[in-house]
């Protein structure tokens, strides 16, 4: 089920009939035109929440608190009009897993958004968990099925990804991340990833990925990497045990 929350004048609104082109069933649609009516709402397991900027924006901090609680393991797509980078990376600082303009809702580029969205939050959790049971007692059956969910879930993102321990070093490197580093994982693997991104403590690599560390907030920036020697758009998340990142290459949309 998707959860649209958008102003009822906005162009967004298109984007109903957009899922439905997706083979969404008007059954799995659920639309609000505010973010309280949604919070203050009992809805059934929601799968993603299409939600305008706006509305994030011109709410109180205690609202916003109170959407995150509600949808903590919910996914979220923030719909924008405007391409002002800062405003979009505190969105995806917040939480967000993507965020799309007007013109990236034509129909592949939505559900690949969608698709991606979904993988991403089910990966992070599912490594969450990971994290939160090497401190619990579990069989040997249970940590394997949960290792191998985790590597399904992630060998399926169509972005490169990456993970990090908290010493900075490779312990998760996917096949699109492979393509783009130009080198097999067993090359990385359990080792520090500065070493590779050799870009110094003033790159913008450097301080967004520390940012997310320290602050435990996710980021989202686009830098060029002369370690793949392109341009990359990065979105990084903090785990409880270290920093997960995906990244694609927009090289040709920069030029």
């Amino acid at each position: 089920m998707i959860l649209l929350i958008l102003d009822g004048e906005s162009e967004f609104v298109i984007l109903h009939d957009r899922l439905l082109a997706l083979n969404y069933d008007k059954k799995e649609l659920v639309s609000f035109s505010s973010l309280n009516e949604a919070i203050n709402t009992h809805l059934q397991p929601i799968d993603l929440i299409l939600i305008d900027l706006s509305q994030l924006n011109s709410t109180s901090i205690e609202t916003r608190n109170a959407f995150k609680k509600k949808f903590q393991h919910t996914p979220y797509i923030v719909l924008s009009y405007s391409n002002d980078n800062t405003l979009l990376s505190m969105a995806m600082e917040d939480g967000a897993q993507d965020y799309l303009l007007p013109e990236d809702c034509k129909n592949p580029q939505l559900g690949k958004s969608i698709q991606k969205a979904i993988l991403r939050k089910r990966a992070y959790l599912s490594e969450l968990n990971m994290a939160r049971e090497k401190y619990q007692p579990q069989s040997e059956t249970t940590l394997i099925e949960r290792a191998n969910e985790v590597t399904t879930i992630l060998e399926s993102i169509t972005d490169a990804f990456f993970t990090v321990d908290a010493q900075w070093n490779f312990i998760y490197i996917n096949k699109e991340a492979e393509k783009l580093f130009k080198k097999q994982r067993e090359e990385l693997l359990h080792k520090n990833m500065w070493d590779y991104f050799s870009e110094g403590s003033n790159s913008k690599f450097y301080k967004e990925f520390h940012k997310a560390i320290t602050g435990h907030v996710s980021v989202h920036f686009e830098e060029y990497s002369h370690a793949t020697e392109m341009w990359l758009s990065s979105n990084a998340y903090p785990t409880g045990s270290g920093l997960t990142v995906y990244f694609t290459d927009i090289t040709s949309e920069k030029k």
